[in-house]
């Protein structure tokens, strides 16, 4: 367990230089870190070597001194650690959840945070379910700002012309290269399968309403991409504009894929078919969970943050852990706790609900 882990440590530092000096991740995890640093107001760049090269030299040191601690850790703490995957997900998920509404909130904190964080999860979600790329869409985020001012720029210098710059030339090639193997080698996968026999072959989704219903959400989403654009100026609108066509050209393949009803080609996958989570009555369906998040983000809106994630607590550990009323109360006890004493700490005031601008509550239920 602890050398494929050591080995992803040494290739996650190995991409850290270049996420630093150019601003690409190589990975998801390398761009939810360069997500990170972006929040802290640290641009990647050349930057990063010169006004900033104390940070540099502090990002990578401290990324060696991890490695050696976490694999010293491991070795320690390895049965304990073990144990941790023993707890059911229903205990831990409403100390997960507590933890990651707090994190979005805070970076802004507006209420507006946990709204998006909510929609943000379940297109994830959705994206897994059907084999959307994720770490794509989640790299694409982080680089999005950095490629508009630079793509902005370039066609104000020199307008189309740009295009023909050895640079943009080179990487144009790489890209398209990329485009065709990773095709090819998707036409091949789809041809192999299609020669299995019948009771070879891995199985496939037959209803394919809820793939196309996804897909053509995602079109819809560069449909209005494409119009917004529209709206802005030619230079203001020029990268949305492009990416949005590109990619509103390609997801409109796959929802004419997924509309056609064609099972067999490699568009067509449903995680819960493939998992053999279809069907099975100890997994919960996805509209499930949404219900319960969803109920939760209303909660903050109506009597803020305090009260929604305590009744959330007791609600959740009382109906879905079927925990005792001791219990109960602990647990949810000790997460308030945790939760009041880090805002007190972070001088952070928790989002306030309807609740708080009709009746002055004491802190910490209002301000």
């Amino acid at each position: 367990m602890i050398a494929p882990e050591s080995a992803n440590n040494a290739k996650e530092g190995g991409g850290l230089i270049p996420t630093l000096l150019f601003g690409i991740p190589g990975s998801g995890s390398m761009a939810v870190f360069l997500g990170g640093m972006v929040l802290i107001g640290l641009e990647p760049g050349p930057a990063m070597v010169s006004t900033d090269l104390d940070i540099t030299y502090t990002i990578v040191w401290s990324l060696a001194v991890a490695n050696v601690l976490g694999a010293g850790l491991c070795l320690m703490l390895s049965k304990s650690v073990s144990r941790l995957t023993t707890i059911p997900y229903n205990l831990m998920a409403p100390f997960m959840i507590m933890v990651i509404c707090f994190a979005a909130f805070q970076a802004t904190r507006d209420l507006g945070d946990l709204i998006t964080l909510l929609g943000i999860g379940v297109l994830g979600v959705l994206m897994k379910r059907f084999g959307w790329p994720r770490p794509a869409f989640l790299i694409g985020f982080v680089l999005a700002n950095g490629m508009e001012t630079y793509l902005y720029q370039a066609v104000q210098f020199d307008g189309v012309g740009f295009l023909m710059k050895p640079g943009v030339i080179i990487i144009s090639i790489l890209t398209a290269t990329s485009i065709f193997y990773a095709a090819r080698h998707a036409a091949k996968t789809t041809k192999a399968e299609k020669a299995k026999p019948a009771s070879l072959k891995e199985e496939r989704a037959t209803n394919l309403g809820p793939q196309t219903l996804f897909a053509g959400f995602v079109c819809a989403l560069f449909a209005y991409g494409i119009y917004d654009a529209t709206t802005q100026s030619f230079l203001g609108g020029i990268f949305t504009g492009s990416v949005s066509a590109l990619m509103l050209v390609l997801s409109l393949i796959v929802f004419y894929k997924l509309l056609t009803n064609q099972v067999d080609d490699a568009v067509n996958f449903d995680n819960e078919i493939f998992s053999g989570y279809r069907g099975d009555p100890k997994v919960e369906k996805l509209m499930h969970y949404i219900y319960w998040l969803t109920a939760l983000v209303i909660g903050y809106a109506l009597v803020g943050y305090i009260i929604a994630i305590t009744l959330f607590f007791v609600v959740f550990l009382s109906i879905k852990a079927r925990c005792t009323p001791q219990k109960t109360l602990l647990l949810t006890t000790c997460a308030i706790g945790f939760l009041v004493t880090l805002s007190h700490l972070m001088v952070l005031d928790l989002p306030q609900g309807l609740l708080q601008d009709m009746v002055e509550l004491p802190w910490p239920l209002g301000f």
